[in-house]
């Protein structure tokens, strides 16, 4: 409920305090060309809390923001105080009342004391002279005893002080006398002025945007048309803010009074409602929801926008986030989840064993070095480029391995391969001219063969490297079922 009371403050002010959970304090002073009077600007708050599911709220409309924090902690409803009656409507109140306010029970010590222009004592919030705060404390401040608020109120309260009438008729230098700055604190306070500024809170910004159907939508396409008005005025609010979508969230509410939710995680942080759009159907399309749709509710994790700018000369750049975005999400929609990505080797025994893991283009940055240190690493890479060709003659060539293995027949004799026939599709095959081999690897073999997947599925084969006409392969033979199989090409 507090989180709401702050957007709702927030959505009329740029400034507002939120003083203790379900009170906050806005500053409204130049709302009166957009709403009207102060009595229509109560009803406005009102009926943005209502908009928001807070049916039940107190609204207090104040010249000043303390005398608005109290009266909405003690009336019900709307409440409206018009200008120069702050401190009669004030004049009932208990002075218990303003020991429970949280943003008056340290006072005096911490808050800076109001000066008081020409040495008259200061007019309440109606006059018409500007209040000025002295920011630093006063040369006999260490002789004044920090009492507690609550303290100071049952002081009063012995006193035969009741209410906040009989604390301003106290005068100001006895006052001072006996309970010290926050004594007067507390006495400005029952006047109705503030004891300090307004302190603006630094609020979370909700990137979140609803639209409620009249009629149920059953279909992509007329979805589209809602999306494509749900995310214009939230891109809009990215680019004020400089903000891109990381995680992009979309709630649905069905007309089963139940929700559909889905969540894309994104490359790169985008803010295009077109990308944004596509990137949202092409995800229902593949997961579509059970019934018809009442409420369309777009959400995004945000982060700092990024400005990439490329060089004219070197590399030719990668594509736009957004067009790279669209291409991976059409691949998925096409391909399925999880077949597309990056593959990365797993740590295991078995040699094809691998994951798919999104895809991050790499980011090239440009390294500014002096003129010696740049020429130290040219000299540097020219003997390590020499040291890998030395290298490269002593270990093995790579393998450009397929994605399945494929079945080919051999024709073995005396148990080495002489022949091999790739397949009528794959070019190649023919007479082996060397071959060298067998290694045999094996490995999860207490896995059941047929059930396990990836690195979990047991094998058994015996490997070999052979020379054929058109190139250099490596075959294999599932021991298990006698078959074999070609799997990649050398280079």
């Amino acid at each position: 409920m507090h989180e709401a009371l702050c957007r709702v403050a927030a959505d009329m002010s740029p400034r507002v305090e939120a003083l203790a959970p379900g009170l906050v304090t806005a500053d409204v002073s130049g709302l009166r060309r957009m709403f009207g009077e102060a009595h229509a600007i109560a009803r406005a708050a009102e009926c943005l809390a209502a908009d928001r599911g807070l049916s039940a709220i107190n609204v207090a409309v104040a010249g000043t923001w303390m005398v608005a924090a109290l009266l909405v902690r003690t009336r019900r409803g709307l409440t409206v105080v018009s200008p120069g009656e702050e401190a009669s409507c004030l004049a009932d109140l208990p002075v218990a009342q303003l020991a429970d306010m949280p943003a008056i029970q340290k006072q005096g010590l911490d808050s800076p004391e109001p000066i008081r222009a020409k040495g008259r004592r200061g007019r309440g919030p109606a006059g018409g002279a500007h209040r000025h705060y002295r920011m630093a404390p006063s040369p006999n401040l260490h002789e004044d005893a920090d009492m507690p608020c609550a303290e100071i109120v049952a002081t009063l309260q012995r006193w035969g002080i009741r209410t906040c009438a009989d604390l301003t008729r106290l005068p100001a230098d006895a006052l001072h006398a006996r309970l010290g700055l926050d004594g007067l604190a507390l006495q400005m306070v029952a006047r109705g002025e503030d004891p300090r500024p307004l302190m603006a809170t630094r609020l979370p910004e909700i990137f979140e945007e609803t639209c409620e159907l009249e009629w149920p939508v059953e279909e992509i396409e007329p979805l589209s048309f809602v999306l494509a008005r749900v995310l214009e005025p939230l891109c809009q609010r990215l680019e004020r803010r400089d903000r891109g979508v990381a995680v992009l969230r979309l709630r649905l509410k069905l007309v089963t009074r139940t929700w559909h939710e889905r969540a894309i995680e994104l490359p790169a942080p985008l803010r295009d409602p077109r990308t944004l759009r596509t990137l949202l159907l092409l995800d229902l399309e593949a997961h579509p929801p059970d019934a018809g749709i009442d409420r369309v509710t777009v959400a995004a994790d945000v982060v700092l926008g990024r400005i990439v700018q490329y060089t004219l000369l070197g590399s030719h750049p990668l594509p736009a986030p957004e067009r790279l975005t669209t291409l991976i999400a059409r691949l998925k929609a096409l391909a399925g989840e999880g077949r597309v990505g990056a593959p990365r080797l797993l740590d295991a025994h078995r040699p094809d064993a691998f994951t798919m893991t999104g895809f991050e283009p790499p980011v090239e940055q440009a390294v500014t070095l002096p003129k010696a240190r740049l020429q130290l690493c040219r000299k540097e890479s020219a003997s390590l480029a020499d040291k890998t060709a030395e290298d490269s003659c002593s270990t093995s060539p790579p393998l450009r391995r397929l994605r399945r293995p494929w079945p080919i027949r051999v024709r073995v004799v005396e148990g080495r391969p002489v022949s091999v026939q790739l397949g009528t599709s794959t070019p190649g095959g023919g007479l082996v001219r060397k071959a060298a081999g067998p290694w045999r690897t094996s490995g999860a073999w207490w896995n059941d063969a047929s059930r396990g997947t990836g690195s979990t599925r047991a094998w058994d084969r015996d490997e070999w490297d052979v020379a054929l006409a058109d190139g250099v392969y490596r075959i294999f033979q599932d021991r298990s079922t006698g078959g074999w199989f070609l799997e990649g090409e050398l280079d």
